[in-house]
């Protein structure tokens, strides 16, 4: 374990905790929090939940999953709910889904610090590829082109690459010439696309036109998202791709890692964030 460093955003975060104690003015940018107070509504869920101590199903409560689905599909998404795994933070999620994949990973560069670290808690090695002028979250197609074969004539094998919609820490969208590209660069390498879709509700109707790799490959994309970013509750990961049994299979046990091991009365467990 001590050959694991600290995650950079701890580490952030420990500096501002020590200089707010210090009396010094700390503007933190660490972590994302919004420290809003917690909505009544969101109050009263949790309370009338408090008597349900138990551990739920691994893949998220049906009232939970049902209500995921029904946000995607009303994002224009076809989802049901057998589609979707819940569990308790991106964090989580993100690392049973690098596990189940078992390869390396190809993650746009600049990126969330996490996805490298990830990546390489299971051995795995992130390539880092450039995005394009003008654009965030998303590999250059051609580029990712470039990276997969100098990885494969070094022995090692990319399985999914990574993409931030809209991306974070710029705040850039890829263009959907650019997100179509690279889910054909995907399909011809056989990559899952990791969409991390965090921050997806937080674009507004002003913005330009917002494209997902699930738009142009939703057989091989797994879309995460959550309620972090706008109720500070747990988050969900939406399966796309069928893929060969023995991939799926690996994702079916990838859910039982992304389970949550915190008590029931989670207003979120409920679905009812997810319904507005």
């Amino acid at each position: 374990m001590s050959a694991i460093p600290l995650s950079a955003t701890l580490a952030a975060n420990e500096i501002l905790i020590r200089k707010r104690q210090a009396g010094e003015p700390v503007l933190p940018l660490s972590f994302g929090e919004a420290g809003l107070p917690v909505h009544p509504v969101l109050k009263a869920a949790l309370g009338a939940a408090a008597g349900r101590n138990a551990y739920g199903p691994v893949a998220g409560q049906p009232a939970l999953r049902e209500a995921a689905a029904g946000y995607w599909t009303r994002r224009g998404l076809p989802t049901i709910p057998d589609t979707v795994i819940a569990g308790p933070g991106t964090k989580p999620l993100l690392f049973g889904l690098l596990l189940a994949i078992g390869a390396d990973v190809a993650v746009p560069q600049p990126s969330w610090v996490s996805y490298a670290a990830q990546a390489g808690l299971i051995g795995a090695r992130p390539h880092f590829v450039p995005t394009p002028p003008g654009e965030g979250g998303i590999c250059d197609p051609a580029s990712l082109v470039r990276v997969i074969e100098g990885a494969r004539a070094a022995g090692r094998r990319i399985g999914a690459v990574l993409a931030t919609v809209p991306d974070n820490p710029t705040g850039r969208f890829g263009d959907p010439a650019t997100v179509e590209n690279l889910a054909d660069v995907a399909t011809r390498y056989d990559l899952i696309v990791i969409s991390d879709e965090i921050y997806r509700d937080l674009v507004y109707d002003s913005a330009p036109a917002v494209a997902s790799p699930v738009d142009f490959a939703p057989e091989r994309t797994v879309v995460t998202t959550g309620l972090a970013a706008r109720h500070r509750q747990r988050d969900l990961v939406r399966r796309r791709w069928p893929g060969p049994g023995g991939r799926r299979a690996r994702v079916r046990r990838a859910s039982r890692i992304d389970r949550t091991d915190s008590p029931q009365p989670v207003p979120a467990r409920n679905g009812m964030p997810c319904r507005g």
